[in-house]
């Protein structure tokens, strides 16, 4: 196989190029990173996409740190393609993207939702497919234990809740929807449209209106 360089001139070669691509999610050639669910070409895929969880932040964190560690000033492209999942390993992912000191695009495929639309917060520049869409929600829950288990849980929900509103309401703040409004105005408006709705949906061009995202992603620069 041929040999590659990276964009601060490291030799690759295109297997090894291949290879993390495919099973490790990452494109050290071109600074770029996938977040996606189970890979496809394994035993345990059965065409439903699982979400955010402990293997899928892992990998995303590495992958970070592999690329801080090969220049801390090169930009990343983070391609977001995956449902909602467990909250501890999307904050986990979210606050290694807040950490890294390069800049960070996202682009959302599909949608950004629940949990992915809180990872979808943490890049620099978010970007969003023309057809996709944005949703975001408090979450749900499945609890059981004794009845002191079950409520220091809820405890627990709740911190995570206001955590993830603290995010939309901050991210709210700059878009054009919410201009000249206070924190505590977007807060209550963010909180009605979960209690009324549950879900609430976003086209892309509404998620710029609210401040969850920066732009639609037409067509792809050279």
């Amino acid at each position: 196989m041929g040999q590659g360089r990276n964009r601060i001139g490291v030799p690759i070669s295109t297997a090894y190029f291949v290879e993390k691509v495919h099973n490790h999610w990452i494109d050290v050639v071109n600074r770029d990173i996938w977040i996606h669910g189970v890979d496809m070409n394994t035993d345990s895929y059965q065409g439903i996409e699982p979400g955010v969880e402990f293997m899928m932040a892992n990998k995303v964190i590495k992958n970070l740190h592999i690329l801080r560690r090969q220049s801390a000033a090169e930009p990343v492209t983070i391609h977001l393609h995956t449902c909602g999942g467990i909250y501890e390993e999307g904050m986990a992912i979210y606050d290694t993207i807040k950490s890294m000191p390069y800049q960070v695009t996202i682009i959302s495929y599909t949608h950004a939702r629940s949990m992915s639309s809180i990872i979808f917060q943490a890049g620099d520049i978010r970007l969003m497919m023309p057809n996709s869409y944005f949703m975001f929600h408090l979450g749900t829950l499945e609890l059981g234990g004794e009845l002191r288990t079950v409520q220091s849980n809820i405890d627990f929900i709740k911190l995570g809740a206001k955590t993830m509103v603290d995010i939309y309401v901050e991210k709210a703040r700059g878009g054009p929807k919410f201009k000249g409004w206070s924190q505590e105005k977007i807060r209550a408006l963010i909180n009605r449209e979960m209690e009324k709705k549950s879900d609430v949906f976003l086209t892309p061009e509404q998620a710029i209106d609210w401040g969850f995202a920066d732009g639609i992603l037409q067509e792809w620069p050279n």
